[in-house]
């Protein structure tokens, strides 16, 4: 996520999908109660998550290069003893 984060951030964004609001002042008064609630997903969560998806992203990269190279001795086995291929396009 970039550094520049804040909490009113979302509105440089630009606006693909929006409601139309006829009450001004009743949106205000909605968004100043919603933001004296506490935040739906705390930042240690957020963190842990992304810590998360991290290591099993390496850990499912380690998994396919075992896969590639045991294919490839498999296929090197199978041609010295005159048999097909196995598919090798994991990915």
């Amino acid at each position: 996520m970039a550094n520049n984060w804040s909490k009113d951030s979302w509105r440089n964004k630009p606006v693909v999908q929006v409601p139309e609001y006829d009450d001004q002042k009743a949106l205000e008064k909605v968004e100043k109660r919603l933001s004296s609630y506490p935040p739906l997903v705390f930042a240690g969560e957020a963190r842990r998550l992304k810590e998360q998806l991290a290591k099993t992203q390496k850990a499912t990269t380690r998994k396919l290069e075992n896969v590639k190279i045991l294919s490839s001795k498999i296929n090197e086995a199978k041609k010295k003893a005159g048999i097909g291929y196995i598919a090798t396009g994991l990915i």
